[in-house]
Parts: structure tokens; C-alpha cells; sequence
């Protein structure tokens, strides 16, 4: 009778433990670069659809497991690293997940390393700092009881010169068209030595997506998976497709095996999901909006020209302008242009440089500021070929911003207006920063912008 009382001790033991183990909320941390990223379902559908695919991530979690997309565009393993890990870092909690995907815009310095002590800089060789930072993302995780897995690049649509049935070199991160061999310059083949070194799970994204890639076809894939016009980004049907195979990969691994599961294709390509989204932002903002009128809250309103640097602002703001890696030049007609600093725009940018961009300051000096509506005039003076992104941000650190413009082309000599509905709170003596970072298609000189205006409307209720 006494064993048989312990048997079912025991036995109910095991069946509380397993509750509690399940009912245990699992977080996943995603980090890595626009591949991953998070886009505004709002401002990104249609024409200009774009999703990463840690944003899809969720979809594909049960059993109570959360993930938090902190990946970010135009990030390598060493830029990512001084901007965000170091806070991020301190967030991690025993039991947490770090999932770790950079290549992309580690090639940036055609496959070298940048200075050491230049912490803005992205570029990283494969065999030298890409493994170097890898390696402190696995034991930074370690350190603080997380369980990080590392995930190789994701492939870049683009085929052999030589061979249409094959990817790239750039295409697959291996940069054979630069070096004198596959291995030299191979970002995937870096960071699967590291993984075994260290004893780190490891997705092979650039393999898994390969094989789908060219299942498809180039023609095909472009078309169901990547962003309109573009071999890098990803649309909604991408990023799901490519977080479907992620999370395979994982389940095979026996990785988080209770808290991922794989729905069917009805579920994951249910076009309400991002209607009920886009309807509910609206829907939010609006609302807000309609009760600061009835609190009695008055219109305001910043301009700013960037061409003339003259500027009208409603009392109660202050505003301030500044230039990042770029420079003023003064036409004989008296506007200021704006050109890289060096003059000489770099080869191989797809997206943001954040250590390039102009950025304009609204302070609220009395009462409360809810911002509502962004919108700039923009031209590409010179030439064809001209791209920017525009982000706003209330942390000057830029590690939570709202995407106002991703990935415009600007036509040339032809001014352009964009503008974002938008809901921003901004306390009395904090800032809201508005920044612009251009870039150009490829290496050139004597290309310039021009910003004639930027203009910023909302609310504020005096204290």
C-alpha cells in the first residue's frame, strides 16, 4: 500500500512538473538585419508590401511562447552589436531563446574588416570579426542563461552569371566574385565552423531557403517571395515561407519542440490577418486623436526646410536640425544641397546606413505633444538611382522607431511629397527625432538632396 502512495506521489509530481514547464512563458529574442526585421503592416502592404521574417515568427508559436523582434535594417553582426545588444543583452532571462541571423550587411567592406575601434562601422570579414561578434552573442546569451541558436543569411535572389541554375556568389553569401575561392569570403560556411567550435545549434537558412529559392525559379520567386523590385527583402507570402522553414528545421533539431507548431496553409495565408491588423491601427489612432480634441488640446505645427534652413514653429516647440555623415553644399541660386560627406556615394548599399543621415529635433517645451501627421518634400539632384529610408523615434538611440518611408527611389530633378498618418506622444521636455537616411544605387559623385520641407502637425495640452 506505502509503494503504491509513493508511485502516485511521484507520478503526480511529474504530471505538476510537466504543467508548470508548459505553462512556463518561453521568449524568444530575434536579432539580426531587414531580412528579419519588423515592418509596419500599415504603411507596408500593397505595392510597397514588405515583412521580415522574424516578424512572421509568430505565427508558428503555442503553448503561451512570445518572441520579441529586435532585428534591425542595414545592421551587421559588429553595427548591431554597439547599437542595441548591449541593452538588449541585460533584458535576457534563464531559459530565454536568441536567435542570431546577420551576413547581409557583414559584406559591406567587400569582405573585410572595418577599424576596430570604429563601432559604427558594418563591414566584417567572415573568418575575422562576423565570427568574432558571433562568438559574443553565443556567450553573452550563455552568460546570462539564454540558449542562443545561430541562423545563417537568408539567400539574396540572385542568379550565376555562368550558370542560371545556381545562385550568386552574393546570392548565397559566399562573395565568390570577389575572392579567389568559395571559402575565403563565405559568410554561411563562418558561421557553421563557429557553431560546431562552440556547440551552438545552428539553421542553415541559407541552404533551406536556397532549395526553395531555385524550386521556384528566379522568375517565380521573385514574384510569391521577394518585394517588388527588389532580390533581398521579402514579402508577407516570403517571410512566412521562410519562417516556415526556420521553425521545421528547429522541431527536427528536437528545439523548442513544445512551443512551435506548423498551422496549415490556410491559416498562415489568411489575408485577414493583415486587414484586421491595418484596420485596428487606424482604428487606435483615431480614437486617440478624437479624445485629446475633447480635452481641449491645440492644433501645432513644426516646418522646416533643409534647403533654405528656415523654419515656422507654433509656440511651445523648439526645433533643431542635424547633419550625419553628410554636408551642405551651397548652389550659386543660395539653396543648400545635401551630398555625402567625401562626396563620393558607395558601392553595394541596399538600405539605411545609420551612421548617415540628416535628422531634424521637435522638443516640446510646454505640455504634452502628440504628434499626428509626418510628412517631407523631397528631390535627388544630379542623377538617377537615389534611395532613402525615413524613421522617427522618441529613444535617441533609434532602438524602437516607427518606419515612415522604407526603400523609396527618389526620380531625378522631380520633387516628391510623402507623408505618414501617424500617432506619436511626446512628453514635455523630451524629443521626437525625424531621420532621413539616403543612399545611392551605386559607387558616384556629385549627386545631391535636396529637402525643401519637412512639416510636423498634432496636438498639445498646455500644463
Amino acid at each position: 500500500m506505502r509503494l503504491f502512495k509513493i508511485v502516485c506521489l511521484t507520478v503526480l509530481s511529474v504530471l505538476v512538473l510537466s504543467a508548470d514547464y508548459l505553462n512556463a512563458q518561453v521568449r524568444i529574442l530575434t536579432i539580426g538585419d531587414s531580412t528579419m526585421a519588423d515592418y509596419d503592416v500599415e504603411k507596408r502592404s500593397g505595392e510597397n508590401e514588405m515583412r521580415g521574417w522574424g516578424q512572421m515568427l509568430p505565427l508558428f508559436l503555442t503553448n503561451g511562447a512570445v518572441s520579441t523582434n529586435a532585428a534591425k535594417n542595414g545592421r551587421s553582426s559588429k553595427s548591431f552589436y554597439y547599437e542595441f545588444w548591449l541593452d538588449l543583452r541585460d533584458t535576457l532571462k534563464p531559459g530565454d531563446y536568441v536567435f542570431i541571423q546577420f551576413g547581409h550587411n557583414d559584406e559591406k567592406a567587400q569582405g573585410l574588416d572595418s577599424d576596430p575601434d570604429d563601432h559604427k562601422g558594418r563591414g566584417t570579414a567572415a573568418w575575422g570579426q562576423y565570427q568574432e561578434y558571433l562568438k559574443r552573442y553565443v556567450d553573452e546569451s550563455r552568460e546570462r542563461g539564454a540558449v542562443p541558436v545561430l541562423l545563417t543569411p537568408v539567400v539574396r535572389c540572385l542568379l550565376d552569371e555562368n550558370d542560371n541554375t545556381k545562385l550568386s556568389g552574393q546570392g548565397m553569401h559566399s562573395l565568390r566574385e570577389i575572392a579567389a575561392n568559395d571559402s575565403t569570403m563565405n559568410y554561411p560556411m563562418a558561421m557553421r565552423a563557429l557553431a560546431r567550435n562552440l556547440n551552438v545549434p545552428l539553421v542553415d537558412m541559407t541552404l533551406l531557403t536556397e532549395k526553395l529559392v531555385l524550386g521556384y525559379g528566379a522568375e517565380k520567386a521573385r514574384e510569391i517571395i521577394y518585394a517588388k523590385n527588389d532580390n533581398t527583402h521579402l514579402k508577407a507570402k516570403g517571410g512566412i515561407l521562410f519562417a516556415r522553414l526556420a521553425v521545421e528545421d528547429l522541431l527536427k533539431q528536437g528545439i523548442l519542440t513544445d512551443y512551435l507548431t506548423i498551422p496549415s496553409d490556410d491559416v498562415l495565408f489568411s489575408s485577414k490577418l493583415f486587414e484586421a491588423e491595418q484596420k485596428k491601427k487606424q482604428e487606435q489612432r483615431i480614437q486617440k486623436i478624437e479624445a485629446l480634441k475633447k480635452k481641449g488640446a491645440k492644433p501645432v505645427f513644426a516646418k522646416y526646410s533643409f534647403e533654405s534652413g528656415t523654419k515656422e514653429v507654433s509656440d511651445g516647440l523648439s526645433v533643431v536640425s542635424a547633419l550625419e555623415g553628410l554636408r551642405y553644399v551651397t548652389k550659386k541660386s543660395g539653396k543648400d544641397l545635401i551630398t555625402i560627406t567625401g562626396d563620393k556615394w558607395p558601392a553595394g548599399d541596399i538600405d539605411l546606413n545609420a551612421t548617415r543621415y540628416l535628422e531634424l529635433a521637435i522638443t516640446p517645451d510646454a505640455g504634452m505633444l502628440s504628434i499626428d501627421s509626418i510628412s517631407f518634400q523631397l528631390k535627388s539632384v544630379g542623377g538617377d538611382g537615389m534611395f532613402f529610408t525615413a524613421l522617427g523615434s522618441s529613444d535617441p538611440s533609434f532602438a524602437k522607431t516607427e518606419t515612415l518611408a522604407l526603400m523609396e527611389r527618389l526620380p531625378q530633378d522631380k520633387e516628391t511629397s510623402f507623408g505618414a498618418a501617424t500617432f506619436v506622444e511626446v512628453p514635455k521636455g523630451k524629443t521626437f527625432y525625424l531621420r532621413i537616411y539616403p543612399w545611392y544605387a551605386a559607387e558616384i559623385q556629385n549627386k545631391y538632396l535636396s529637402v525643401p520641407l519637412i512639416s510636423i502637425s498634432g496636438l498639445t495640452i498646455i500644463e
